[in-house]
């Protein structure tokens, strides 16, 4: 029987599939509710499925990724499992057989990466191999020269040269999406002496987030001072959302601008040429690739789908199997 062959994208905030032959076939968020029953865990719903119901009192809605890292085995099996479901349904006696590239952090320890294979095939998959990240966004964009990645996820960015062998050099930095969310909370709390839900902040990011020094638009939301629990109406403007999260952004500059000194000098000229390609869900925060560009003297490209770019990079791997032999290091790949 012919295998499923899958591009699994494991990311903090989303799930994403492709699969080989028909492209990018499931994006969901990545949370479980689940429930104990007879000593034993089940799960309940996952995905959108599992975000904005009620939950009982035995049950638990649980995040089993954060930063990459697997916190909760269990919920991540029982999601990753319903999701492959989904897209390779349980026959009456054989079951398709599935094949996965997973992408992964660049800054995962081995012992990581061999936790997330365990888990894949306790979910059901049969053969799991294992890629980083940033090479999966460099071959995203071309495959055939060297590339500087950075992609700034939800909870981490992951910063890497990468040449057509793989990764030259790279990291991991603990600075993405949610960062900017929670350096925007506690600058308007700071300031403007009010509670900003975690929410909030992610919508006044979206409607007003800018790094443009010249940006007046604004947003008025209304939130709870603190002191007397009393709501007023105050203004978010771009300027706030600005001061609030360069502090990261500056943090993000210094990690690219340390591991340009780490380019090999066969590369150098490569890299500079192609500059910087700029992905992840955070890539289009507005005035991002000009300060990236601004600090480093490069020129910063974004990607044309920088949500995406993981899963339709791994895919390339699918189709051409003697570059991920390549990348690997290992001699053939069927």
């Amino acid at each position: 029987m012919k295998m499923a062959e899958l591009v699994i994208d494991i990311g903090t905030k989303f799930i994403t599939i492709s699969q080989k032959g028909k492209g990018i076939v499931l994006k969901e968020p990545c949370v479980a509710l689940v429930e104990g029953r007879r000593g034993k865990l089940v799960l309940v719903e996952c995905g959108r499925g599992a975000i904005g119901g009620k939950v009982s009192e035995n049950q638990q809605i649980v995040f089993p990724i954060k930063g990459g890292i697997i916190l909760h085995e269990n919920a991540f099996v029982l999601m990753m499992r319903n999701f492959i479901n989904r897209l390779v349904a349980p026959r009456p006696i054989f079951r398709q057989p599935v094949k996965a590239v997973a992408c992964v952090s660049c800054g995962l320890t081995n012992t990581e990466k061999e936790q997330i294979e365990k888990c894949l095939i306790k979910a059901g998959v049969r053969e799991v191999i294992i890629l980083e990240s940033p090479i999966a966004v460099a071959a995203s964009v071309d495959d055939a020269s060297a590339q500087f990645v950075v992609d700034v996820g939800a909870s981490k960015s992951e910063v890497a040269i990468v040449s057509p062998s793989g990764i030259i050099s790279g990291c991991s930095v603990n600075i993405g999406g949610d960062t900017f969310n929670q350096a925007i909370v506690d600058y308007i709390t700071d300031t403007k002496r009010c509670r900003m839900p975690i929410g909030y902040a992610e919508k006044a990011k979206k409607q007003v987030g800018s790094l443009y020094d010249n940006d007046l638009t604004c947003i008025n939301m209304e939130l709870q001072e603190i002191g007397t629990n009393r709501i007023f109406e105050y203004k978010i403007t771009a300027k706030d959302i600005k001061n609030a999260v360069e502090e990261q952004v500056a943090k993000l500059v210094e990690v690219i601008y340390n591991l340009s000194f780490q380019i090999p000098e066969n590369f150098a000229q490569e890299v500079y040429l192609n500059g910087i390609t700029l992905s992840g869900g955070s890539a289009v925060f507005p005035g991002l690739s000009e300060y990236i560009s601004m600090a480093m003297e490069m020129k910063v490209n974004v990607s044309a789908d920088p949500s995406n770019d993981i899963v339709k990079g791994g895919m390339t791997f699918l189709e051409h199997r003697e570059k991920l032999s390549k990348v690997l290091n290992v001699g053939s790949l069927n």
